[in-house]
C-alpha cells in the first residue's frame, strides 16, 4: 500500500531539480506553471492485480521505478482546506522555487 498526496514543491518525492532542468533544456521560453493541489491523501492498492487493470502497458522496468519512488515516500497530512493552509503552501512553493530551482521572475 502506499499514498499518493500532491505536496508543496520541494517537499515530496518527485525530483523537480531533475524535471526543472530538463523543462528548461527542452522549454527554454515556456513558462513554468505552478498548480497548488494539497488537500488529501489517497491510499492506492499497488500490489493488488485490480490496481493495474487501468494500467494495462506498465512495463516491468516501470513498475520498478515506482515502487521505488513509493518506498522514498514519507507520511504526509492530508484535508487541510483552510484559505490559510492553502496560502502556506504556495508560499513555501515559491520560495522553493525561487531558491533551490532558481526559477521566477529575476530580480523581484
Amino acid at each position: 500500500m502506499a499514498a499518493v498526496k500532491w505536496a508543496a514543491m520541494g517537499e515530496g518525492v518527485a525530483d523537480m531539480k531533475g524535471y526543472v532542468k530538463r523543462w528548461s533544456e527542452l522549454c527554454p521560453q515556456v513558462p513554468l506553471t505552478l498548480e497548488i493541489i494539497s488537500e488529501y491523501v489517497k491510499p492506492q492498492s499497488y500490489l493488488k492485480a485490480d490496481f493495474w487493470k487501468i494500467y494495462p502497458d506498465v512495463r516491468p522496468y516501470e513498475f520498478a521505478k515506482f515502487t521505488a519512488l513509493a518506498r522514498k515516500g514519507k507520511a504526509m497530512e492530508g484535508a487541510k482546506s483552510t484559505p490559510e493552509y492553502q496560502r502556506a503552501e504556495l508560499e513555501r512553493s515559491i520560495k522553493y522555487c525561487k531558491t533551490e530551482l532558481g526559477v521566477g521572475l529575476k530580480g523581484t
